[in-house]
């Protein structure tokens, strides 16, 4: 029992204490805290009365007693049934210009203070210097008034150039839990330029970049970390104030967005990338002035499968109709086969390519090429050998009734034939929609090249037609190592097959006629 009375005794002497601390507030005057742009002028007057409390409203009375080394103020608020609610003190230096200290406390209906606010402030010859702050209120579970936010403010030449401040939370009974650490600089137009966030799970730090004026805010760059975790959001504007570009980042390199706008606020590209299982994805998009889809890529990466990357990329014309589509698949940043669809602003298709790769590059490509009314204008395939450097070429071209135009093949270390026929062909397989069935008119000329070891041509022959079927013409050419004529034989035949002509000419060592 006495063990008991004397933790009663203790926990009194503390709670008298601890009231007697709070109750007195001498020490506001030697803190330093802003500056008050209202004078308030030299006054004798112990009390004044509101014109709201003559008609029985609420009341405020002010009290501006002198004293010898400056000026106190006293505001008072009432509610309309008399009860303060409301309490400022204010400490004006000698003079009444600059305010000392001021001391704000609120109260509850029951004339209990529920909240107290101590301000102090640092004057220097050109103004203002430094503020301090101490803001207090009601802990419910021990009914005492507790910190909870302190700080300071630093002015020069008048104006706001940094702000440090603390807030303070409770855990149980302790109520010097720092929540909140926080720092800001200011520009010489009191612009934010810098804030410094530390928090209980991790800290924030914003920057503010400003165009030439000060005012007009040009960049912004948020990052900071909550639970291990890292962030970064930047913000560019144009001067207009409208957004130029936003983009964010996280930890991981793969969680990624940016987004761009033209100066009106349309949307100009935006770029999405975020992590998928085993691998990520990525969506670019870029749009026209008008705000149409320009141009969209997405790419997505896995790394447990073979093909690791698949690649899609489509583009638009301004009015909204797809002008290409491609995708591709990419093993080890290599392409490993892409197809490519090209499309008139109609819908129709222009133009379609599929390549084939290996490890070493290109392997194989196709192209059909089409008309604007439908029909096949062009085949193209070539092969590539990486091993020996060797380019094989297979080329068709076609006539707008669909029969065969010209076929070329090329092989780039022997030989280029070419052969071009006439739009004669009448059966009717050309109209079929299986692009590997065509018609093939009269032969109309016929061209074989031989290439030397060196590269250089060693012999040329062409043949041309009539229409009917007949030799035309024969042409053969020789050249020396160095790729240089030096013998040519032309001849000449009527439309029924008879020879009516022969021509052989010399060149010498340099290429010039000699006979």
């Amino acid at each position: 029992m006495r063990i008991k009375n004397t933790k009663i005794i203790i926990k009194l002497v503390i709670a008298i204490i601890f009231s007697l601390l709070l109750i007195d507030t001498s020490w506001a005057g030697i803190i330093p805290t802003t500056e008050r742009n209202e004078i308030i002028p030299a006054s004798n007057s112990k009390e004044w009365k509101s014109p709201s409390e003559m008609a029985g409203g609420p009341q405020v009375k002010v009290e501006r007693p002198s004293a010898a080394n400056g000026w106190r103020e006293t505001i008072k608020e009432f509610d309309a049934n008399g009860n303060l609610t409301k309490q400022t003190i204010r400490h004006y230096y000698a003079g009444g210009e600059r305010i000392n200290s001021e001391i704000i406390e609120e109260y509850n209906v029951y004339g209990g203070v529920i909240a107290r606010r101590v301000k102090c402030y640092e004057y220097h010859t050109n103004g203002l210097v430094r503020e301090t702050f101490k803001e207090y209120a009601l802990f419910k579970k021990t009914g005492y008034l507790i910190l909870t936010k302190e700080g300071s403010k630093e002015y020069a030449n008048g104006k706001l150039r940094k702000e440090h401040f603390k807030e303070y939370g409770t855990k149980g009974i302790r109520t010097d839990i720092v929540i909140r650490d926080v720092t800001r600089e200011y520009n010489d137009n009191e612009k934010l330029i810098m804030e410094y966030r530390k928090e209980k799970y991790g800290w924030t730090k914003i920057t503010n970049e400003y165009y030439d004026d000060g005012e007009t805010l040009k960049k912004t760059t948020k990052e900071g970390s909550y639970r291990g975790h890292y962030g970064q959001t930047i913000t560019e504007y144009y001067r207009s104030g409208i957004v130029k570009s936003g983009s964010w980042r996280g930890d991981n390199p793969n969680n990624f967005s940016r987004k761009e706008y033209y100066e009106d606020g349309t949307p100009k590209m935006e770029i999405v990338r975020k992590r998928i299982r085993h691998g990520w994805s990525e969506i670019k998009k870029e749009f026209y002035p008008n705000g149409n889809l320009q141009k969209k890529t997405v790419k997505t990466f896995r790394r447990n499968r073979k093909y690791k990357t698949d690649m899609g990329v489509t583009e638009y014309y301004e009015s909204g109709a797809i002008k290409s589509h491609a995708t591709g698949k990419l093993r080890n940043g290599k392409f490993a086969a892409a197809n490519i669809e090209e499309y008139y602003e109609s819908g129709q298709l222009k133009r379609q390519i599929c390549n084939d790769y290996n490890s070493s590059g290109l392997r194989e490509s196709k192209v059909w090429e089409y008309r604007k009314d439908g029909s096949l204008k062009k085949k193209k395939k070539t092969n590539y050998a990486a091993w020996s450097g060797v380019v094989s070429k297979w080329k068709e071209e076609f006539y707008e009734s669909g029969n065969l135009k010209r076929k070329v093949k090329s092989r780039s270390d022997k030989y280029i034939k070419i052969w071009e026929y006439y739009d004669n062909y009448s059966f009717g397989l050309a109209n079929l929609p299986n692009p590997y069935l065509y018609g093939v008119g009269t032969l109309k000329r016929e061209e074989k090249i031989y290439l030397g070891d060196n590269g250089f041509i060693r012999q040329r022959r062409i043949k041309e037609y009539f229409e009917n079927g007949n030799l035309k013409k024969i042409i053969r050419e020789y050249y020396s190592e160095a790729g240089i004529l030096k013998y040519q034989q032309i001849i000449h035949y009527d439309r029924y097959g008879s020879q009516i002509s022969q021509q052989i000419i010399h060149y010498d060592r340099y290429g010039n006629r000699i006979s």
